[in-house]
């Protein structure tokens, strides 16, 4: 997954410097990017040893919005209607993944109480 994206910014920085692309997005908000999905993925790997698969689900579940949102902000990508409706249905799915945790959590609180 990193190396496509790597050859693809070795290409962009070269015609970045070489056709005098400075206009367009700065490399600070790439760099800015690539920072937090470090970092999101360290915590992800991290949470697999503190908490339930499915909680670990439902972190990265979040990726996906996050990316697109960051992508809006930062590099000023313009999306259709399809992609806010995908993010609309990633959006539902988290919710009934996170109602699950929640609903499997207070039914083990229950069967705790009962023992």
């Amino acid at each position: 997954m990193y190396i496509p994206l790597l050859v693809y910014l070795f290409f962009w920085l070269r015609d970045y410097f070489k056709n005098d692309l400075r206009n367009s997005i700065p490399v600070k908000y790439f760099f800015l990017c690539a920072i937090v999905d470090v970092h999101a993925t360290m915590c992800i790997i991290f949470a697999y040893t503190y908490t339930s698969l499915t909680s670990v689900v439902l972190l990265e579940d979040l990726t996906i919005p996050a990316a697109a949102f960051m992508s809006i902000f930062f590099l000023k990508i313009k999306y259709s209607k399809t992609h806010f409706f995908a993010l609309a249905m990633c959006f539902s799915g988290m919710t009934v993944s996170f109602c699950n945790d929640l609903f499997k959590a207070s039914d083990e609180d229950a069967q705790k109480g009962k023992n």
